[in-house]
């Protein structure tokens, strides 16, 4: 499925926000989203995203014909496709933070979120959000331990049409390869790539914090987590902080 129509802005809100009002005016697969700079960028619950141009910001629209408990499905697809865009410039491997990081020497360079739209118990459609942090040359001081650009690790700026190239190739090539063969192969890379798979993980929401040791992920992508007491407990959502 090529990402052959591409919808581009100079400075937008949101490309998730532009990419679903596309889709629900009928926009199709493989149509996407591209901004130079967002205004309101957003990552996970609901935080801002840090938008500033010479970064990479692409809102992708899906249509596939999966149940809604299959759509985190696409999370860890895309964080895949980040994962080999970058290989391709980096000395060291990329890894996989659950459930939408992706690090770098433990610095985070790239995010995704997913968002769904559906009607009773079918899938409308599925926009999948990516930030890959391409040209920046720095971050705030809250963010400089935590977060890394592909301009500070090569010394050198790139060219953001080449790479979302290069990252629209590699999504493609995972998504197929997902609605073809399942999630049993998409599960096995990102295990494979996963930073925290054996170890002493906790993960925090706004009700509660639980620790255990992370196992993997399961068939809807929860992650698998070993608590004290010998148990073994899918956990949803929240923040995971590695020990």
């Amino acid at each position: 499925m090529p990402f052959t129509k591409v919808h581009y802005f100079k400075k937008i809100s949101s490309t998730n926000e532009v990419a679903h009002d596309l889709a629900k005016k009928g926009a199709k697969e493989g149509e996407y989203v591209v901004a130079e700079q967002q205004t309101h960028g957003r990552g996970r619950l609901q935080r801002k995203w840090l938008s500033k141009p010479g970064n990479l910001y692409v809102s992708l629209i899906l249509r596939p014909k999966i149940a809604i408990q299959e759509a985190s499905h696409l999370t860890f697809v895309a964080s895949l496709a980040v994962a080999k865009t970058l290989e391709k410039y980096l000395a060291m491997a990329p890894s996989l933070k659950w459930p939408n990081d992706v690090l770098v020497d433990g610095k985070k360079i790239a995010g995704i979120l997913t968002e769904i739209a559906t009607t009773g118990s079918k899938i409308d459609f599925v926009i999948v959000g990516i930030g890959m942090n391409i040209n920046q040359e720095k971050f705030p001081k809250s963010l400089s331990q935590t977060a890394a650009s592909l301009y500070q690790i090569l010394g050198k700026p790139l060219k953001l049409d080449q790479v979302l190239e290069q990252l629209l190739q590699s999504f493609d090539e995972w998504y197929t390869a997902y609605l073809k063969q399942g999630f049993s192969v998409i599960k096995e890379m990102w295990e494979e790539k996963s930073v925290i798979i054996g170890r002493e993980v906790e993960v925090r929401d706004h009700r509660k914090r639980i620790k255990g040791l992370a196992l993997g992920i399961d068939k809807n992508g929860a992650l698998l987590l070993q608590i004290p007491s010998g148990e073994t407990v899918p956990v949803y959502t929240g923040d995971l902080i590695c020990f």
